[in-house]
């Protein structure tokens, strides 16, 4: 019971950090643009 529970928490740990990497690279992509349009402009 206590592993099975261990195992939960650190899946949601995975989905956490999976998200926060993914809402960063999104975060990134958007300020390399921004910042071409702002070089551009």
């Amino acid at each position: 019971m206590n592993k099975n529970k261990q195992l939960q928490g650190k899946r949601k740990l995975g989905a956490v950090i999976f998200m926060m990497e993914f809402i960063i690279e999104k975060y990134h992509e958007a300020l390399k643009k921004n910042k071409l349009i702002v070089y551009f402009a």
